[in-house]
Parts: structure tokens; C-alpha cells; sequence
């Protein structure tokens, strides 16, 4: 993602500011900066913390992405998710 080139990223219906927070994130985990290895070992809370302090990252962000490598947590904020149950 960092060596994508910026004028390929609206086709992806990326944004200029979305498209600016992903790269310089990928660009932070190849340099090693955000290491993700560790987060099996966190509480939820920490991992949602540490996510949310990334530039571009909400707290909905954060418990979207960390819900990915949990099973046991559904984002039930998440109000398309609370809709599609119901």
C-alpha cells in the first residue's frame, strides 16, 4: 500500500485523507513502528487504545479492525451491524 501510487486510489473510492492514513499506517509497519503481533496477548481495551492513537483511527475503526481477530467480539455500537441482525 505505501508504494501505490496516489492516483490510483480514488478508483478505489479511497479518499485523499483515508488514502493518506493508510499509507503513512502501512509505511509505520514496514518500518516497525506498529508491531500487531502483540495484540493476542492485550486486553480489548489496550488494543482499541492503542489503535485509536493512530492518525485516522476512531474508536469505531479501532473495534471494527479488532473485532477481525476475535471470535468472541461483535460490534454491536455499529448500527448497519445492529440493523442486519435485526
Amino acid at each position: 500500500m505505501a508504494a501505490t501510487p496516489d492516483a490510483t486510489l480514488p478508483a478505489i473510492d479511497l479518499s485523499r485523507a483515508k488514502a493518506s492514513y493508510i499509507k503513512d499506517l502501512a509505511a509505520m509497519t514496514a518500518a516497525g513502528e506498529r508491531n500487531f503481533s502483540r495484540f493476542p496477548r492485550l486486553s480489548d481495551e489496550d488494543i482499541i487504545a492503542r489503535l485509536a492513537r493512530i492518525k485516522g483511527v476512531g474508536a469505531w475503526t479501532a473495534r471494527m479492525f479488532f473485532s477481525l481477530g476475535r471470535l468472541d467480539v461483535l460490534p454491536a455500537a455499529d448500527l448497519g451491524v445492529r440493523r442486519g441482525i435485526q
